[in-house]
């Protein structure tokens, strides 16, 4: 199946004065329609920083692309997205591709009603008329388990809860029914309750939609839920993918097993602890040589500290970046 979305070593980093400091190293991922490719990693890996990369929304400066294509593939064109003007990119946001952002209380504009808001991403990509947007707006609200959408589409993103914000974010993000929708971490902060709710909206638009979904998370359990398929980031680079089963049952690398051994789980014994991944991510001043995870490794060796695995295959589809991998026990 051909990609919608195809990103080719990405590379971005973030300069100040003379200095400049990789962030994103050598990231490539593709995203089919119907598809869920989760992005997992602790905070400060690039997970966000990618997909701003491929909205081009960076703060720039400090943040800079350095090389790498994102080829957006619709019917009919195939466009590198890096190479787009400003006005062209904004034809595409909202339209081709939108995003959820991460916090929906500073991503909505508290001077603007719910329905003004949906309604300026229909005028803007659709040329409807401000009162069709409007109703719209009402039937969006309403497809995405918002009750009373009537009354809600004239309040303010202050008099709706958390989980009704959330929902409002993906009526905007999903009004022009894009072919591609990013979602960073669609359900931080939200009760398990309201959690569940938000992924079962995702799931049931994007099957009726037949949308890719790229699903931003440090949350294995919302992975395990929803993924097709799996990336882990660290430290601006991919150390491991795969089918997301395949990854969660079967983690190759030592970050991925330290991530999913932190995680508590319903069969644990009473008073067993959780293991943590020791240490904590180097700053992009001071990227390791080698293996970049080598400082924290349980399984570091001397190659580890000086030269870099690259992606080594595991099985077919799943491989890590890892010296472990393939080597005899």
């Amino acid at each position: 199946m051909t990609a919608l979305l195809d990103v080719r070593n990405l590379k971005v980093s973030f300069v100040h004065g003379k200095q400049s400091r990789p962030a994103l190293d050598d990231i490539s991922l593709s995203l089919e329609r119907g598809r869920t490719l989760g992005v997992v990693g602790e905070s400060g890996c690039g997970k966000s920083l990618t997909a701003l990369s491929i909205m081009q929304l960076l703060p720039s400066p400090p943040a800079r692309i350095d090389g790498g294509e994102i080829v957006l593939a619709l019917p009919g064109s195939s466009r590198d997205l890096l190479k787009l003007t400003g006005k062209q990119m904004r034809n595409v946001r909202g339209r081709d591709i939108a995003m959820i952002f991460q916090d929906p209380m500073t991503s909505l504009d508290p001077v603007y009603s719910i329905g003004e808001q949906i309604a300026e991403v229909l005028i803007a990509h659709e040329g409807l008329s401000r009162a069709d947007a409007l109703k719209r707006a009402v039937e969006l609200l309403r497809t995405v388990g918002i009750s009373s959408p009537e009354q809600r589409v004239r309040q303010y993103p202050h008099e709706l809860s958390g989980g009704m914000r959330q929902r409002a974010m993906i009526a905007i993000a999903l009004a022009c029914k894009p072919a591609i929708l990013i979602a960073d971490e669609p359900t931080t902060a939200l009760d398990v309750t309201i959690q569940a709710q938000v992924l079962a909206v995702m799931r049931s638009m994007q099957q009726s939609l037949g949308t890719a979904l790229l699903l931003i998370t440090h949350d294995m359990g919302v992975i395990a839920e929803m993924a097709d398929e799996v990336l882990v980031m660290y430290l601006g680079r991919i150390v491991e993918r795969g089918a997301a089963t395949e990854v969660l049952e079967q983690p190759a690398h030592p970050y991925t097993q330290g991530l999913i051994a932190s995680l508590p789980s319903l069969d644990m014994p009473l008073g067993e602890r959780l293991v943590p991944i020791q240490g904590t991510v180097p700053s992009l001043a001071a990227i390791p040589s080698g293996c970049r995870f080598h400082t924290r490794c349980p399984h570091v060796m001397d190659i580890c500290r000086t030269d870099d695995p690259g992606m080594r295959a595991v099985t077919s589809g799943h491989e890590a970046a890892c010296w472990l991998v393939g080597r005899s026990p």
